[in-house]
């Protein structure tokens, strides 16, 4: 058991980097308190146990197509006291250790030995490069799915597994990006302090990489194991046990079974659905000969939308009446004009109503097949957006 603790503990942290990769000094410092942890390198970030040591490291820059260093180079260096290890994962550098108390220092001149980061910088641009290109055409694939998506904001608010996973992957963009751009600032100040004469000193990193990388390798399992566990499914209770305002049928002239409520909560606000009467399928024609379930709907459904920012009211309500409710009644919705709301729609489609409104920075929607105009009981909506909590 132990031995699997001290294999997840480096796993997860010790054989981490704690800097970027273009931190020089930061590098060959860990690769060195590695050495002293009897952490033996064998290639790069992999590590074996073995007998504490001290060692000194070295990181060269990789010459153009240098892939490995030459039988010559490899002679030269060995008479100096260095041996070759690896490089490292992006092909960046060439790590040399060296075990003699006293090796030749490689790096004698800090000016000369600016010129040979020369291409590295050059190809690190290029790695910038296509990183941006590949952000923005990912950027751009998704807004234009999210055009597509013609209730994007409403699947959110309704579905807290979906909204989580939004956050997660926008705060790994966020961190790759914070990585990029560390290394850029990190090999450009690395070449101005060498070509200055002076070798750039080692530095704490802003960034902690392990603590991220440690989140980062931690968020997928875990979104998987609450999707696995349905930690985001959310309870359905009984009107009479959590007294939310509604709209009941039994008011609207209509007859039905006990009301559910249905409580969601997602970064971007709160919904609160209460539901009555039968369940339904709602279908639609995939083009094909199957049709696509929409979601299930019930003979009286009033959902509450209390987002957390109150700007977001009306694209919520243009969701609701230019696709939510056609996709439902297979109609437009009709604009209404009621001091009652901020904005008002309806629509009548084969005696199911439909009715949405916004009003300080809320949002209702209402479905019913009661037989009672929803337009002859708008104060009592009004009332019922008002005081949901």
């Amino acid at each position: 058991m132990k031995r699997v603790l001290n294999w997840l503990r480096n796993f997860l942290w010790g054989d981490r980097m704690p800097c970027g990769e273009y931190d020089v000094p930061g590098l060959e410092d860990w690769l060195e308190r590695q050495a002293r942890r009897g952490r033996v390198l064998r290639n790069w970030a992999s590590f074996a146990e073995g007998v504490p040591s001290e060692c000194r490291f070295c990181l060269e820059p990789a010459a153009k197509r240098e892939y490995e260093p030459s039988d010559e180079k490899l002679a030269d260096y060995a008479a100096a006291g260095w041996e070759y290890v690896c490089r490292t994962r992006g092909g960046a550098f060439l790590v040399w250790r060296s075990t003699s108390p006293d090796p030749v220092p490689l790096r004698t001149d800090p000016t000369a030995d600016s010129y040979a980061y020369d291409y590295l910088w050059r190809r690190f641009l290029l790695q910038m490069a296509l990183w941006l290109a590949y952000i923005i055409g990912m950027v751009g694939i998704a807004g234009y799915n999210l055009a597509r998506d013609r209730h994007f904001l409403l699947n959110i608010m309704q579905d807290a597994e979906t909204s989580w996973l939004v956050v997660y992957l926008a705060l790994l963009l966020v961190y790759t990006a914070f990585v990029q751009f560390s290394g850029l600032r990190t090999l450009r100040r690395l070449m101005r302090s060498l070509r200055a004469g002076v070798p750039m000193e080692r530095r704490k990193s802003r960034i902690p990489f392990r603590t991220v990388y440690l989140l980062a390798a931690c968020g997928i399992p875990l979104y998987l194991a609450c999707g696995m566990l349905s930690v985001w499914e959310p309870e359905h209770v009984d009107l009479a046990d959590d007294l939310t305002p509604f709209a009941a049928v039994d008011a609207l002239g209509g007859t039905a079974d006990g009301a559910k409520v249905t409580r969601f909560r997602t970064f971007l606000g709160r919904t609160v659905t209460v539901a009555q009467g039968d369940c339904d399928l709602l279908w639609r024609d995939s083009g094909r000969s199957t049709k696509d379930l929409i979601r299930i709907v019930c003979d009286t459904q009033q959902t509450v939308y209390l987002p957390y920012f109150p700007a977001l009211s009306g694209p919520l309500l243009r969701e609701l009446a230019e696709a939510y409710i056609p996709e439902d009644g297979g109609l437009p919705a009709e604009t209404l004009d009621t001091d009652c709301f901020d904005d008002a729609f309806y629509v009548n489609s084969d005696g199911i109503q439909h009715f949405a409104a916004r009003k300080d920075g809320r949002v209702l929607y209402c479905r019913t097949a009661a037989p009672e105009d929803l337009r002859d009981h708008l104060p009592e909506l009004a009332a019922v957006l008002a005081d949901t909590d």
